[in-house]
C-alpha cells in the first residue's frame, strides 16, 4: 500500500488549532502585557476587568 509521507490535510488543521489557540492566549494576554510591561493604563483597566470576571482558580 502506498502511504503519502506527508498529509497536508492533517497538518493544516494542526496549525489551524494552533494558530487559534496562540490567538485566544494572546488575545487574553495582551492587556496582561501591556499594563505589566507598558502600564498602559486602559490595559490596566481591562485586565482587573478580565480578573473580576474570572472564576477563582
Amino acid at each position: 500500500m502506498y502511504k503519502k509521507p506527508f498529509k497536508l490535510k492533517t497538518w493544516s488543521i494542526r496549525f489551524t488549532w494552533l494558530f487559534v489557540i496562540i490567538g485566544v492566549a494572546f488575545l487574553y494576554l495582551y492587556p496582561v502585557i501591556s499594563c505589566r510591561v507598558w502600564h498602559d493604563q486602559t490595559a490596566c483597566e481591562t485586565e482587573k476587568w478580565q480578573q473580576r470576571n474570572l472564576p477563582n482558580t
